[in-house]
This record gives structure tokens, sequence and C-alpha cells, in this order.
């Protein structure tokens, strides 16, 4: 697809894309986003107050081995 899409005008694809994003705010995506980011940091704000750390005690690593066991794959 990231083929196809390359051999196109840039134009065309930027006016495309544009147009797309234009639809989704219209649909509230980009306010949907903004409440989600906030309540995102909320989070953040929280587990750092409960527990001293912003991630509630994970890192990147842990974080990942809990995706891979989640999915399955440990």
């Amino acid at each position: 697809m990231a083929h196809e899409i390359a051999t196109r005008p840039r134009l065309g694809n930027w006016l495309t894309k544009q147009a797309l994003n234009h639809v989704e705010d219209l649909q509230g995506k980009r306010s949907a986003m903004d409440a989600v980011f906030h309540m995102h940091h909320f989070a953040h704000a929280q587990n750092d107050l409960v527990s001293g750390n912003s991630l509630g005690g994970l890192d990147g690593a842990k974080m990942a081995q809990a995706n891979k066991k989640q999915a399955g794959e440990n």
C-alpha cells in the first residue's frame, strides 16, 4: 500500500490527507484525543503521588514483557 501511495502525486496525497483529517475533526476526533491526552497525564500524576513513580513502577522492558504475556507470546 505504501508503494502505491508513493507512486501518486504528492499534492494529491497531501490534499487527500487534509480532507480525511478534516472529516475526522468534524466527527470529534481532535476533542476526543485532547480529552484522552489530559486523562493520560492525570494518570501519570496520580501514579507519581501514590507510588512515587509516574509509570506505576513499570519501565519500558517490563511494559514490553507484560504486553507479550497478554498477547500469549510468553
